[in-house]
């Protein structure tokens, strides 16, 4: 009985020696994923923003509009215990859904100036006053009423 004992003991106590050194590495591994994950966030939202800065089309803007929402909602699944981590990516996200917005009306009114040359001169002037995203860029931004002006 005594032999059985000393075994159990042993047993016990080895099984302590591992059991502990993986109950210190358990939060180290997770947090390391949890940065992993966020960091590919973080590549796929710089990939976006590089390529926002470059001349794009308008198809391929509202595909980078809905990358971001994909994201976005891969964020969102983010736990709160590493708040900081989440706020900090979504005011990135923010931002660059900014940018993307702000290229959007340009790209539609330079589309709707290039139809509007098409038009008779007297339908030209009242079209182009007409055009929603034209009457809506012109007063919130100087750069896209710029891009709404069409040329004499």
């Amino acid at each position: 009985m005594i032999n059985v004992t000393k075994r159990m003991i042993a047993l016990f106590v080895t099984a302590i020696a591992i059991i502990l050194p993986l109950v210190n590495f358990a939060p180290r591994l997770y947090l390391w994923f949890f940065q992993r994950y966020v960091a590919k966030l973080y590549r796929r939202l710089r990939l976006l923003e590089v390529e926002s800065r470059t001349e794009v089309a308008s198809a391929r803007l509202l595909a980078m509009q809905v990358d971001l929402d994909n994201i976005d909602r891969a964020a969102k699944v983010l736990p709160m215990r590493h708040s900081d981590l989440f706020f900090a990516l979504r005011t990135h996200i923010d931002i660059t859904r900014t940018r993307l917005s702000s290229l959007l009306p340009p790209l539609q009114c330079r589309k709707a100036a290039e139809s509007l040359l098409r038009l008779p001169n007297s339908r030209l002037l009242r079209a182009a006053t007409a055009h929603p995203v034209c009457a809506r860029s012109s007063a919130s931004s100087p750069i896209a009423s710029s891009a709404c002006r069409l040329p004499a």
